[in-house]
């Protein structure tokens, strides 16, 4: 299977180095308000640098495309911001990103999937031995990530759990090592998305259990959508029942009611219910999407001190305007156009792309913008062996109906 020989190939120091870094940076509690940001921020940077010195990789019209939005759009990005000069230049190391080549893209997604799972498995650990046995581990009380946020965080060993009188059951889900169960669930759906959901990888088990007992609506929807237009028969089975599984256990609890079940109403268009902002803002919002300034945005920051804390697209919006929004998501699909090839591919791609957007726009983040990166080369390795088969398969059908159209006129 091409999936299983891809992620066996042999991961080097560098590799391993930067699979670390791209994990700490999403972020992990460690480098929370902490000058590791900058480092390993930097260390990332050096890591690519270093790399395209030694190998040169060509690049095709497409990416240069990107590139050149990508720039284009971080520049207006900077000048509408607030940024100190430290500030900028942080940002500024994530452009050589851009420049990586396909070979160290490739090897360090492999490795950051390998580190995520091994945390991720002594995370579930203490997790399920603090909230669910009750053991009394020792823990310390941590800042948060965003001060806008009245939350109380508990450092355990390998274990963030979080508190606060106006949020029920963020200490019940499962955040592992970050500051809310929906990073947990967004980068746990990203990894199975594009493995496309072989459960023959532990590593993949182990971000599928995350993704569940983080108890994120985004994680339960995507991968149901995702498992049913790209995962093998057995496995849309599979998934489904365990996911059915979990939440029937779970239906009698408050806690998993408020979170998942009774977030299906009428009161979206979809019929459920988006949490991602305050009511405040969405008001807020809802205005401003009348106005001319919903092209244009109100200005670096405005969001955030409306949205108390809250994540979705439309905070970008609000801060940059629709514009921006656009042309930034649009510089990804150029560095993919040139690369994935066929629906399912770009359905997978698109999939990891708008829902990360819409669940949390990680702009000019590090681990985004390398997660977006690599994405289209592992979505053509694990994907391009199905759609192959397919095609095989409906020209065995054709040849076969030839042959029986042939044998008939005889």
């Amino acid at each position: 299977m091409r999936n299983k020989a891809i992620m066996q190939e042999r991961i080097s120091p560098m590799g391993w180095i930067m699979g670390f870094l791209v994990f700490s940076l999403i972020p992990a509690f460690y480098v929370w308000n902490s000058p590791l940001d900058t480092i390993f921020t930097f260390a990332v940077s050096a890591i690519v640098m270093v790399d395209i010195i030694q190998h040169k990789d060509r690049m095709d019209k497409y990416r240069k495309l990107g590139i050149f939005l990508y720039v284009f759009i971080f520049l207006i990005f900077i000048i509408r911001s607030d940024f100190t000069v430290l500030g900028v230049i942080k940002k500024l190391f994530v452009i050589p990103l851009l420049f990586s080549r396909r070979a160290l893209l490739k090897e360090s997604f492999n490795a950051f999937v390998w580190v995520y799972a091994g945390v991720m498995t002594i995370s579930l650990v203490v997790y399920i031995l603090v909230i669910f046995a009750g053991i009394g581990f020792p823990y310390k009380v941590i800042d948060p990530l965003n001060e806008l946020k009245n939350y109380t965080y508990y450092l355990y060993p390998f274990l963030i759990t979080s508190d606060s009188i106006d949020t029920l059951g963020l200490s019940f889900r499962f955040c592992g090592l970050f500051d809310e169960p929906g990073v947990v669930g967004t980068f746990s759906a990203i990894i199975l998305i594009i493995n496309r959901f072989d459960f023959k990888r532990i590593y993949n088990i182990i971000a599928f259990i995350a993704g569940v007992f983080s108890f994120s609506l985004f994680f339960y929807v995507i991968c149901t959508v995702a498992v049913f237009l790209s995962a093998p028969g057995k496995v849309k089975i599979g998934t489904v029942l365990l996911i059915a599984v979990v939440l029937y256990v779970f239906k009698d609890n408050e806690i998993v009611n408020q979170l998942v079940f009774s977030r299906f109403s009428d009161e979206s268009a979809l019929g459920i219910v988006d949490n991602r902002n305050t009511g405040y803002f969405v008001d807020v919002y809802e205005k401003f999407s009348k106005t001319p300034a919903f092209w244009t945005g109100m200005g670096a920051g405005k969001a955030e001190v409306l949205g108390e804390g809250g994540s979705s697209y439309k905070m970008l919006v609000y801060d940059y305007g629709m514009v921006f929004f656009f042309f930034y998501v649009l510089c990804f699909y150029f560095f993919a156009i040139g690369i994935i090839r066929g629906g399912r591919q770009y359905l997978a791609f698109s999939m990891i792309l708008l829902g990360t957007m819409y669940q949390r726009p990680f702009l000019g983040g590090v681990s985004f913008t390398f997660i977006m990166l690599a994405a289209p080369h592992l979505i053509v390795e694990c994907y391009s062996g199905k759609e192959r088969a397919i095609k095989n398969n409906t020209k065995d059908k054709q040849n076969k109906v030839q042959y029986v159209k042939g044998t008939t006129n005889r």
